[in-house]
C-alpha cells in the first residue's frame, strides 16, 4: 500500500462543466478501509472554470480565463518552474491581490531542481481576466494552472498546508490537519520528466500540463467532509523524481453561504408592482437583510430562504436587483422599470370653443412634459402647465369634437 493519503477521504469538487468525477477503482479498492463520511452541506465549494499553460522557457507568461470571473469568487494558481529557488510574482488584469499559500523547492531533479507553489486570490473582482505569472530566474521552464471557485471564504481562507518531495511511482505531500470541515483541498504534483498521473483517492485531476502521457504538472482537488488529517497524493506511470503540495482553504462560514438570485418574476414592471425574487440562502426571515432595485431599497412583503416578494420601490430605475444578507451581497439580476400608461379621469370643462384652456386630470402623466403630447381629436395642443396628475392646455386651432389623448 502506498501510504495513508487521508484519514477521511475527501469528496470530489463539483464542477459545472463535468459534474462529479469517478474515483480510480484500483486505488479505491486498496483504501476501502478508510472513513467514507459524506461531505457536509456547509462546504458549498464549486469549481467554476479552469485552464492551464505550458509556457516553455519563459520568464513570464499570461493566461486568460475562458469566461468572465464572478465577483466574490476565489482563484487558485498552481505553478511549476524548472529551477529551484524561484521567486514568483502573480497578478491579473482585474487587480486582484495574490498571496502565497505554499512554496517548495524540489531538489531531486539534478542539477537545477524545481520550484512548486500554490498562490490564491480571495473575494475577486468580476469580469474578463488574464492571470500573469513571473519567475525570478530566467531561461527556465514555466507551467501553471488557474482555477476559479465559488463558495470559499472571502478573507482568511487559507487553513493548512504541507509539502514534500520523493522518488518512485507515488508522490505524497505529507499530512496536514485541517481545523474546520468543508475545506477545499487544492493539490499539486510535479515530476522531472513527463509521465501519466493517476489522482489520489477522492481527488480529481483538473489540469495536466502538458497533456498525458508527458505530463509534468497536475492540479487536483477535493472537498474534505470533516476536519482532520489529509494529504495529497498521485500515482505515476513510471518511477520518477518529483514533489507534491497541499493547500487547504476554508469554505464560506456556516450561516453566510453564498447568496444567489436564480430568477425574477416578472423581469420588468412599474413602480409599485410586486416582483418575486427566487434564489438560495436568503435566510428564513428578513431581519436586517435588504433588497435593492438599482440601489433603491424595497420593502419586502414576504421573505423566506428561497423566495422574496417585494414591490418595486418609488424612485427605482432600470438596473440590478441585489439581495444583501449579513453584509454579503448577491450578484445582481437586471430588472426593467417600466413607465405605466397615462390615464385621463376627467376634463374641465368637457366642451368649449377653440382658445380657452381645458384642465385634464389623471395619473402617470410624468412630472414634466418632456416629449409628451396632448391631442384634441388628433390636433396637437400647446400645454401651459404639466404635472403628473394635471395638464392645462388651450383648445388648439383646427380642433374638432372628439377624443382628448
Amino acid at each position: 500500500m502506498p501510504g495513508i493519503w487521508c484519514s477521511q477521504r475527501p469528496t470530489p469538487v463539483h464542477s459545472r462543466a463535468r459534474g462529479v468525477s469517478a474515483i480510480s477503482a484500483g486505488i479505491l479498492a486498496a483504501l476501502a478501509w478508510l472513513s467514507l463520511a459524506a461531505p457536509q452541506a456547509r462546504a458549498g465549494v464549486v469549481l467554476v472554470q479552469h485552464t492551464s499553460k505550458d509556457a516553455g522557457t519563459a520568464s513570464s507568461a499570461s493566461l486568460a480565463f475562458p469566461a468572465n470571473n464572478t465577483a466574490g469568487n476565489w482563484i487558485g494558481v498552481v505553478i511549476r518552474a524548472g529551477h529551484s529557488g524561484q521567486v514568483f510574482t502573480v497578478s491579473d488584469t482585474l487587480g486582484n491581490t495574490y498571496k502565497q499559500a505554499v512554496q517548495f523547492n524540489q531538489t531531486l531533479d539534478a542539477p537545477n531542481g524545481e520550484t512548486l507553489a500554490i498562490y490564491y486570490a480571495e473575494n475577486i473582482g468580476g469580469g474578463t481576466n488574464t492571470v500573469t505569472v513571473s519567475q525570478s530566474l530566467a531561461n527556465n521552464t514555466l507551467r501553471f494552472a488557474i482555477l476559479e471557485y465559488s463558495g470559499l471564504a472571502t478573507s482568511g481562507s487559507l487553513d493548512v498546508t504541507s509539502a514534500a518531495q520523493g522518488s518512485g511511482t507515488t508522490l505524497n505531500s505529507g499530512t496536514a490537519t485541517t481545523t474546520v470541515g468543508g475545506d477545499l483541498i487544492l493539490g499539486e504534483a510535479t515530476t522531472a520528466s513527463g509521465v501519466t498521473f493517476t489522482a489520489g483517492s477522492g481527488y480529481t485531476i483538473e489540469e495536466r500540463v502538458p497533456a498525458a502521457p508527458n505530463t509534468k504538472l497536475i492540479a487536483e482537488d477535493a472537498v474534505q467532509a470533516a476536519a482532520g488529517a489529509v494529504s495529497v497524493s498521485a500515482t505515476l506511470s513510471i518511477s520518477e523524481n518529483g514533489g507534491a503540495l497541499l493547500a487547504a482553504f476554508k469554505a464560506t462560514p456556516s450561516g453566510t453561504l453564498p447568496l444567489s438570485i436564480t430568477s425574477l418574476t416578472p423581469t420588468s414592471g412599474p413602480v409599485g408592482a410586486s416582483t418575486t425574487i427566487a434564489g438560495v440562502n436568503f435566510g428564513a426571515t428578513q431581519s436586517t437583510s435588504t433588497v435593492t432595485f438599482n440601489g433603491v431599497a424595497a420593502t419586502p412583503t414576504n421573505w423566506s430562504s428561497t423566495s422574496i416578494t417585494a414591490p418595486v420601490p418609488t424612485g427605482a430605475t432600470t438596473g440590478n436587483v441585489v439581495v444583501t444578507v449579513g453584509g454579503q451581497s448577491s450578484s445582481g439580476v437586471n430588472f426593467t422599470v417600466t413607465v405605466p400608461a397615462p390615464s385621463i379621469t376627467n376634463l374641465t370643462p368637457n366642451s368649449g370653443p377653440v382658445g380657452p384652456s381645458i384642465t385634464i386630470a389623471g395619473t402617470n402623466f410624468g412630472a414634466t412634459q418632456g416629449t409628451s403630447t396632448v391631442m384634441f381629436n388628433g390636433v396637437a395642443a400647446t400645454p401651459t402647465n404639466w404635472t403628473a396628475t394635471s395638464i392645462t392646455a388651450p383648445v388648439p386651432t383646427g380642433a374638432t369634437t372628439g377624443n382628448v389623448v
